[in-house]
């Protein structure tokens, strides 16, 4: 019984450890200087949607895709 409790925590101090990593992780300053660039290169694509070009919305869209899976990748950086 005593070597079953002694798993238990070991195994909830591992958790604790990886809690507070994940913790540093998420408060790092690169991922929200990250997802900023993303969200510009987001309103670029939806301003690019008005200008007068030959393919503008073809440029916009694609802009607006590319910014929008960097930024999803931005965000689940952070939840990792």
């Amino acid at each position: 019984m005593l070597g079953f409790s002694a798993n238990i925590y070991i195994f909830a101090s591992d958790k604790k450890h990886s809690t507070m990593e994940s913790m540093e992780n998420a408060n790092a300053e690169g991922h929200y200087k990250f997802l900023v660039l993303t969200i510009v290169a987001g309103l670029v694509g939806v301003y690019l949607r008005f200008a007068e070009f030959p393919h503008a919305t073809l440029v916009s869209n694609l802009v607006l895709l590319v910014a929008s899976f960097v930024a999803l990748k931005a965000v689940f950086g952070i939840l990792k």
